[in-house]
């Protein structure tokens, strides 16, 4: 899928999700029954329209495999994912502001006095519970764990049922508008959907059944695992992705496809020893079975879809992954390259002989290692930084095109140097995927 596609496919989403979001807003509000209404009550109605199809989309573009089939970019969709979340959760907490300003606050005190204050109750619940995850996202991310997040997380999918039994009950619009109420129940007939989506996925259904037919020890801390691969995962990208479960129900994990093997129709990975998933595929015995999802993402495919001139890889540790094929490839064409690779010391080099052994075709063609704590190291000491990118570049600079990928101060910190030397924006690449 190239990158034009890609964006008409983006264009698309964006507008179905714009069209979806506003027409109930339009309907309800041409009614005679909303000419009739209090202000107030006109507006409550609308943010909450707004409110809930913000929702949904944050659900359906939550179902990754779901919404990669239409659009590669998984961290577009992810941003996309977020900012619904951050606005969608502005807009469902403003929701009730105008009736309340409107009728005075005690009749919205919790009682279940009757039906209707009942239902009022299933909607506070709802604005309860994103509240606790709009806290969470928003203040304790950096604090928790990713397990006791992503677990707060997941009850943001009994919000929407609460939200949908508040409005079909109490919302005047759809009680009175049949095509409003039905509207609406197609939504919880989508919800429903989403949901038996995600609970099989979980279970590894809609995943491919793989299973761990090699390893091997690249630095102290990195392996290369190889695991069997159907034929999407042999026609990954350059720079792709994918996720890893390793039991039904466990945690899945992103990780870049570093090699595809079409031969023994296998894809390689190189996770880093550094937390208790990585650290315990490190751990997994041969002929382990594990569910793999993907292939997932785009970066890098400016260097094949635009063939972009002088391209520039940075990476750092483990950074290296989404540039080993791109090297590959390119170094095969016989075209010009650079790669800034920093590491803390000559060990933690990930396939360093490999690297260094291809066979270049000119001495343009340059990998440059910065080592950060090995005092006795012969060459680049220290970090990357403008003069150094600029030392090896030299004229050629302003034309190259920049793709980075490592720690995130490490990315931040490129990005400035490469503002400071005057790049333009639209010639850097980051791959910021995290979970």
């Amino acid at each position: 899928m190239s990158l034009k596609i890609i964006l008409r496919r983006k264009i698309i989403i964006l507008f179905l999700m714009a069209t979806s979001i506003i027409l109930p807003v339009i309907v309800f509000n041409l009614h005679p029954i909303a000419t009739r209404m209090p202000v107030g009550n006109v507006l409550t109605s609308s943010i909450g329209y707004i409110g809930i199809m913000l929702l949904l989309w944050q659900y359906l573009l939550g179902v990754r495999f779901l919404a990669a089939k239409f659009v590669q970019d998984l961290v577009w969709i992810n941003n996309i994912h977020k900012n619904i979340g951050i606005f969608g959760t502005l807009l469902i907490f403003a929701h009730p502001i105008p009736v309340i300003l409107q009728n005075g606050p005690a009749r919205y005190f919790p009682n279940f006095d009757n039906a209707y204050s009942r239902y009022i109750f299933l909607g506070q619940m709802a604005m309860l519970f994103l509240a606790s995850t709009w806290f969470a996202s928003a203040l304790l991310r950096k604090r928790m764990s990713f397990r006791w997040w992503k677990r707060l997380h997941l009850l943001n999918y009994s919000i929407l049922p609460l939200v949908l039994l508040h409005s079909l009950n109490v919302g005047t619009g759809l009680l009175l508008i049949p095509f409003l109420n039905n509207y609406f129940k197609v939504v919880a007939l989508i919800y429903v959907c989403i949901l038996i989506l995600r609970v099989s996925s979980q279970f590894g259904f809609m995943k491919f059944k793989s299973k761990l037919v090699a390893k091997a020890q690249l630095t102290p801390d990195v392996m290369e695992l190889e695991m069997l691969a159907n034929e999407d995962l042999l026609q990954s990208l350059p720079g792709q992705f994918l996720y890893v479960q390793t039991k039904p129900f466990g945690e899945n994990h992103p990780f870049t496809i570093a090699r595809v093997n079409r031969e023994n129709k296998t894809v390689s990975i190189m996770p880093k020893n550094g937390g208790p998933f990585s650290g315990g595929l490190h751990e997994l015995a041969l002929n382990t079975n594990i569910n793999i999802d993907g292939p997932y993402g785009v970066f890098t495919r400016e260097v094949d879809d635009l063939k972009v001139p002088n391209p520039v890889f940075i990476a750092g540790g483990i950074g290296i992954t989404p540039f080993i094929q791109q090297i590959s490839g390119l170094t095969k064409k016989q075209q010009k390259f650079t790669l800034f690779y920093a590491n803390k010391s000559e060990n933690d080099i990930v396939l360093r002989s490999e690297l260094e052994s291809m066979d270049f075709v000119s001495t343009a063609d340059q990998i440059v290692h910065v080592i950060s704590s090995q005092p006795n190291y012969i060459g680049e000491q220290g970090y990357i930084t403008s003069e150094l990118i600029q030392k090896y570049l030299g004229e050629s600079l302003l034309e190259s095109t920049f793709f980075i990928c490592g720690p995130k101060p490490m990315m931040k910190a490129v990005k400035t140097c490469l503002k400071n030397l005057g790049v333009e924006k639209d010639r850097i690449f980051a791959e910021e995927f995290s979970l």
